[in-house]
């Protein structure tokens, strides 16, 4: 997604920060699932800065 996101805003010359979260805490019901863990959301977030060489909020 970020990937696609990113080469829209360069043709428009748009800057673009991808913002994302690892845990979904606002959830109806607290047995559902919140996401990955802390080290793994953020092992994804680094790979995406990495990959697709942009900023990360």
């Amino acid at each position: 997604m970020a990937e696609a996101i990113y080469s829209i805003t360069e043709k428009l010359d748009v800057p673009f920060i991808f913002k994302s979260s690892f845990d979904k805490a606002n959830r109806s019901s607290a047995g559902s699932f919140r996401g990955p863990d802390m080290d793994e959301g953020l092992r994804i977030l680094e790979d995406v800065k990495n990959e697709v060489d942009v900023p990360i909020l």
